[in-house]
Protein backbone atom coordinates (compact mmCIF):
# COMPACT_ATOMS: atom_id res chain seq x y z
CA UNK A 1 0.00 0.00 0.00
CA UNK A 2 1.60 3.37 -0.78
CA UNK A 3 1.38 7.00 0.92
CA UNK A 4 -1.20 7.93 -1.16
CA UNK A 5 -3.63 4.95 -0.20
CA UNK A 6 -2.80 4.53 3.14
CA UNK A 7 -3.74 7.70 3.56
CA UNK A 8 -7.20 7.26 1.90
CA UNK A 9 -7.69 4.50 3.88
CA UNK A 10 -6.86 6.83 7.04
CA UNK A 11 -9.23 9.34 6.21
CA UNK A 12 -12.11 6.77 5.10
CA UNK A 13 -11.86 5.54 8.81
CA UNK A 14 -11.96 8.74 10.21
CA UNK A 15 -15.27 10.30 7.77
CA UNK A 16 -17.31 7.02 8.52
CA UNK A 17 -16.45 7.75 12.66
CA UNK A 18 -17.64 11.36 12.06
CA UNK A 19 -20.82 10.05 9.99
CA UNK A 20 -21.76 8.09 12.80
CA UNK A 21 -22.00 10.86 15.29
CA UNK A 22 -23.53 13.26 12.62
CA UNK A 23 -26.10 10.63 11.71
CA UNK A 24 -26.84 9.60 15.24
CA UNK A 25 -25.90 5.95 13.66
CA UNK A 26 -28.18 5.30 11.13
CA UNK A 27 -26.35 2.94 9.33
CA UNK A 28 -28.01 3.35 5.62
CA UNK A 29 -27.70 7.67 5.74
CA UNK A 30 -24.12 6.64 7.16
CA UNK A 31 -23.80 3.98 3.98
CA UNK A 32 -25.14 6.69 1.91
CA UNK A 33 -23.20 9.15 2.74
CA UNK A 34 -20.21 7.00 2.42
CA UNK A 35 -20.92 5.44 -0.73
CA UNK A 36 -21.17 9.00 -1.99
CA UNK A 37 -17.75 10.44 -0.42
CA UNK A 38 -16.31 7.11 -2.18
CA UNK A 39 -17.88 7.86 -5.58
CA UNK A 40 -16.65 11.22 -5.79
CA UNK A 41 -12.96 10.69 -4.56
CA UNK A 42 -12.93 8.03 -7.64
CA UNK A 43 -14.91 10.77 -10.20
CA UNK A 44 -12.50 13.57 -9.23
CA UNK A 45 -9.01 10.88 -9.42
CA UNK A 46 -10.37 10.40 -12.90
CA UNK A 47 -11.01 13.89 -13.94
CA UNK A 48 -7.81 15.40 -12.35
CA UNK A 49 -6.02 12.34 -13.18
CA UNK A 50 -4.17 12.85 -9.93
CA UNK A 51 -4.11 9.26 -8.94
CA UNK A 52 -4.82 5.73 -11.53
CA UNK A 53 -7.67 4.07 -10.24
CA UNK A 54 -8.07 0.47 -11.05
CA UNK A 55 -10.22 -1.54 -13.00
CA UNK A 56 -11.68 -3.40 -9.63
CA UNK A 57 -12.04 0.59 -8.34
CA UNK A 58 -13.85 1.76 -11.57
CA UNK A 59 -15.99 -0.55 -11.33
CA UNK A 60 -17.08 -0.94 -7.73
CA UNK A 61 -17.84 2.62 -8.11
CA UNK A 62 -20.48 1.97 -11.17
CA UNK A 63 -21.87 -0.54 -9.24
CA UNK A 64 -22.18 1.29 -6.65
CA UNK A 65 -24.08 4.39 -8.64
CA UNK A 66 -26.34 1.82 -10.32
CA UNK A 67 -27.21 -0.93 -8.15
CA UNK A 68 -26.17 -0.31 -4.33
CA UNK A 69 -27.77 3.69 -4.19
CA UNK A 70 -30.88 2.99 -5.51
CA UNK A 71 -31.30 -0.28 -3.16
CA UNK A 72 -30.29 1.88 0.17
CA UNK A 73 -33.63 2.63 1.82
CA UNK A 74 -32.52 5.93 3.38
CA UNK A 75 -31.88 7.12 -0.23
CA UNK A 76 -34.83 5.44 -1.33
CA UNK A 77 -36.93 7.47 1.39
CA UNK A 78 -35.44 10.64 0.93
CA UNK A 79 -34.93 10.01 -3.48
CA UNK A 80 -35.79 13.23 -4.37
CA UNK A 81 -34.27 15.60 -1.66
CA UNK A 82 -30.86 13.78 -1.66
CA UNK A 83 -30.85 13.64 -5.72
CA UNK A 84 -31.19 17.50 -5.41
CA UNK A 85 -28.91 17.85 -2.57
CA UNK A 86 -26.54 16.03 -5.01
CA UNK A 87 -27.26 17.55 -7.99
CA UNK A 88 -26.11 21.20 -6.55
CA UNK A 89 -22.60 19.06 -5.21
CA UNK A 90 -21.91 17.85 -9.02
CA UNK A 91 -22.53 21.44 -9.70
CA UNK A 92 -20.24 22.73 -7.87
CA UNK A 93 -17.80 20.11 -7.87
CA UNK A 94 -17.30 21.04 -11.77
CA UNK A 95 -17.23 24.88 -10.80
CA UNK A 96 -14.80 24.10 -8.70
CA UNK A 97 -12.95 22.42 -11.50
CA UNK A 98 -13.23 25.30 -13.57
CA UNK A 99 -12.07 27.63 -11.09
CA UNK A 100 -9.21 26.12 -10.48
CA UNK A 101 -7.39 25.64 -13.85
CA UNK A 102 -8.53 29.66 -14.09
CA UNK A 103 -5.38 32.18 -14.38
CA UNK A 104 -5.22 34.92 -12.02
CA UNK A 105 -7.35 36.28 -8.68
CA UNK A 106 -8.41 34.13 -5.96
CA UNK A 107 -10.23 31.72 -8.44
CA UNK A 108 -8.75 28.93 -6.03
CA UNK A 109 -10.09 29.93 -2.54
CA UNK A 110 -13.20 30.13 -4.03
CA UNK A 111 -12.57 26.52 -5.68
CA UNK A 112 -11.60 25.25 -2.24
CA UNK A 113 -15.18 26.33 -1.08
CA UNK A 114 -16.98 25.00 -3.74
CA UNK A 115 -14.90 21.49 -3.24
CA UNK A 116 -16.53 21.27 0.30
CA UNK A 117 -19.97 20.55 -1.10
CA UNK A 118 -20.25 17.33 0.11
CA UNK A 119 -20.51 18.49 3.25
CA UNK A 120 -24.08 19.88 2.31
CA UNK A 121 -24.93 16.50 2.03
CA UNK A 122 -23.86 15.71 5.63
CA UNK A 123 -25.73 18.54 7.39
CA UNK A 124 -28.62 18.11 5.47
CA UNK A 125 -28.62 13.92 6.11
CA UNK A 126 -28.34 15.12 10.42
CA UNK A 127 -31.72 17.13 9.51
CA UNK A 128 -33.33 13.98 8.04
CA UNK A 129 -31.97 11.94 10.41
CA UNK A 130 -32.55 14.03 13.67
CA UNK A 131 -35.05 17.15 12.78
CA UNK A 132 -33.77 20.83 12.53
CA UNK A 133 -32.53 21.42 15.66
CA UNK A 134 -30.10 18.28 15.79
CA UNK A 135 -29.39 19.81 12.53
CA UNK A 136 -28.39 23.26 13.19
CA UNK A 137 -26.45 21.74 16.99
CA UNK A 138 -24.42 19.30 14.95
CA UNK A 139 -23.51 21.61 11.96
CA UNK A 140 -20.92 23.71 13.02
CA UNK A 141 -19.25 19.93 13.88
CA UNK A 142 -20.04 19.00 10.72
CA UNK A 143 -18.36 22.04 8.99
CA UNK A 144 -15.32 21.91 11.41
CA UNK A 145 -14.76 18.33 10.26
CA UNK A 146 -13.59 19.74 6.72
CA UNK A 147 -9.86 18.05 6.88
CA UNK A 148 -8.42 19.62 3.84
CA UNK A 149 -6.84 23.24 4.65
CA UNK A 150 -6.93 26.32 1.99
CA UNK A 151 -3.03 26.29 2.57
CA UNK A 152 -2.55 22.45 1.44
CA UNK A 153 -5.39 22.93 -0.87
CA UNK A 154 -3.58 25.66 -2.76
CA UNK A 155 -0.28 23.92 -2.88
CA UNK A 156 -1.64 20.56 -4.05
CA UNK A 157 -2.88 23.23 -6.96
CA UNK A 158 0.56 24.51 -7.16
CA UNK A 159 2.14 21.54 -7.20
CA UNK A 160 -0.05 20.09 -9.99
CA UNK A 161 0.21 22.98 -12.24
CA UNK A 162 4.31 22.73 -12.23
CA UNK A 163 3.50 19.07 -13.85
CA UNK A 164 1.51 20.20 -16.68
Amino acid sequence: MDNWELKDAEDRANKEAHLKDFLKGDEWAIKLCMDVWDLFQVWDDLVDKTHDRTEQEITRSFRTLMVELPKNPFYREYAVEITTILNLCVMQWTDANKLERAKGGDHRNKAYVLRACIFNLYRYCAYLVGGQEWADSIGPVIWDSYGETLEGFLKEMEDEFKQC
